[in-house]
């Protein structure tokens, strides 16, 4: 019963996504170079998947200098 609820779920969720990360439309904004126009949820999503991804080799790095200098 539990592995249906999970799986229902699941693919709600993928199928509700594209929705709700719909950018803003192309006319808001005729101008990209005005500071006024918003960064579409991609792009954030995307800023914030290299940071995460940079973090974690940053930190097995630096455990590794650790590990070697030991």
């Amino acid at each position: 019963m539990h592995k249906k609820i999970i799986s229902f779920v699941i693919i709600f969720v993928l199928l509700a996504m594209p929705t709700m990360l719909m950018a803003q439309p192309v006319d808001l904004c005729p101008n990209p170079a005005d500071p006024d126009c918003p960064i579409d949820s991609g792009t954030v999503f995307l800023i914030a998947a290299v940071i995460a991804i940079a973090a974690v080799k940053a930190f097995r790095y630096s455990n590794l200098s650790k590990k070697a200098m030991v």
